[in-house]
């Protein structure tokens, strides 16, 4: 076809592979018999006519033309003939020690190639698998032709090479992670050292204002504490729900009752947009992803913000969502605000900027129900964020 490129040939599976490998190997050697016995019959009968004498070659030619020859002629034929029938069992049987030795080296030659052919990938795969497990997780195992292999061989590489990605990707998310977990306990640990140290030293007064000052620090390492255990929980399928069945906008609205007038002192008005939607969840999680949707909310928003909060119900699915008119997503941050210790303003400090797990915990929360999270820009500015959990 004009214009098009050839598609890729779609390897073999492994047991059609290995079916034509012994059906060529095989039908290779019965060749090779059945053609080395035919050239040793076609020599034999030109031996045997030049080992007549004439008289017997007379009688043989008389006979290869249909005529009746003389019976003295017969007689040296016959003569001859018993002559070399008993010298042609012995030909015959080295004939077939030759043939047979000739098909076996064949043989051996074409099973040696489709081996290779079909095990070269596999030893790849295994020389690619003794450097990942020497520590070199950016090995792979190199593309070929797809002509070599079986099917089931090019699966088993894609498949290790994504295996190998991810666990490239992996301990390169675990070294970020100990590297921000250092950085967010640094700051509370390092206020904690030096007013306490100030304290024992006479500088500062053991006041009620240090000592709350204090107890935020600790508070804020209790956070992160406890938001790393439940993302550890939920990354290994253990974080424990008590799921009831429940109306979200019943549960949703009497959190925002206890939460309104904290925010409210914070400058962040709470809207309720809340119509009925019954699920089965855990009411206990349901508030603490609300309480980190707010927290959001709040610390984002300008002065004297709104967030509007709703619940609803929709295509077998009840969603709970909080829109504020903050700064806002740039495009794509929709899928990044759910990752650990990420914030959309890189310099902003831990103490304006939260602990960075907050909306990763929202993420693992929904995904324990089922569910997923997600985020975008909220038209005329600010942010949506969603939980949606089946129904």
């Amino acid at each position: 076809m004009t214009g098009l490129g050839r598609l890729p040939r779609r390897p073999w599976r492994l047991s059609a592979q290995l079916i034509a490998a012994m059906t060529v190997v095989v039908s290779l050697s019965v060749l090779i018999m059945i053609g080395g016995m035919t050239l040793f019959y076609l020599l034999f009968e030109k031996i045997f006519r030049l080992q007549l004498p004439p008289d017997a070659l007379a009688a043989y030619h008389a006979i290869d033309e249909n005529r009746l020859p003389r019976q003295t002629d017969l007689q040296s034929l016959l003569d001859a003939s018993k002559v070399l029938e008993a010298q042609l069992g012995l030909m015959e049987l080295g004939a077939l020690a030759v043939c047979g030795a000739v098909a076996l080296t064949a043989g051996v030659a074409a099973a040696l190639w489709f081996a290779r052919r079909i095990s070269e990938p596999l030893h790849r795969v295994a020389a690619t698998a003794r450097r990942v497990a020497g520590g070199d997780l950016s090995a792979r195992v190199v593309s070929f032709d797809q002509s070599g292999g079986a099917g089931e061989t090019h699966q088993l590489i894609a498949d290790f090479n994504l295996m190998a990605e991810e666990m490239q990707r992996a301990e390169r998310d675990m070294r970020e992670s100990v590297a921000a977990i250092a950085h967010e306990l640094r700051t509370p640990l390092t206020v904690l050292r030096g007013r306490l140290q100030g304290m024992s030293d006479g500088v500062f007064r053991p006041d009620s204002k240090g000592l709350a000052g204090l107890i935020l620090q600790v508070d804020s390492l209790a956070q992160i504490v406890d938001d790393l255990r439940t993302l550890s929980l939920a990354m290994s399928g253990r974080l424990l729900l008590q799921p009831h069945n429940l109306d979200l906008a019943v549960e949703i609205d009497a959190a925002v009752d206890a939460l309104a007038p904290e925010m409210a002192a914070a400058g962040l008005t709470i809207e309720r947009d809340l119509r009925p939607a019954q699920v089965t969840a855990d009411p206990a999680r349901l508030r603490q992803v609300l309480l980190v949707m707010l927290e959001n909310a709040k610390r984002y928003a300008i002065s004297g913000g709104v967030a509007l909060v709703e619940t609803r119900r929709e295509k077998g699915a009840v969603f709970l969502r909080v829109l504020d008119r903050g700064p806002g997503l740039r495009p794509g941050d929709e899928e990044r605000v759910f990752e650990r210790f990420w914030r959309a303003d890189e310099s902003r400090s831990r103490d304006a900027g939260g602990t960075g797990l907050g909306l990763a915990v929202v993420k693992a929360i929904a995904e324990a129900h089922g569910g997923a999270a997600r985020a975008w820009a909220r038209p005329g500015g600010g942010a949506c964020f969603e939980i949606r959990l089946p129904a």
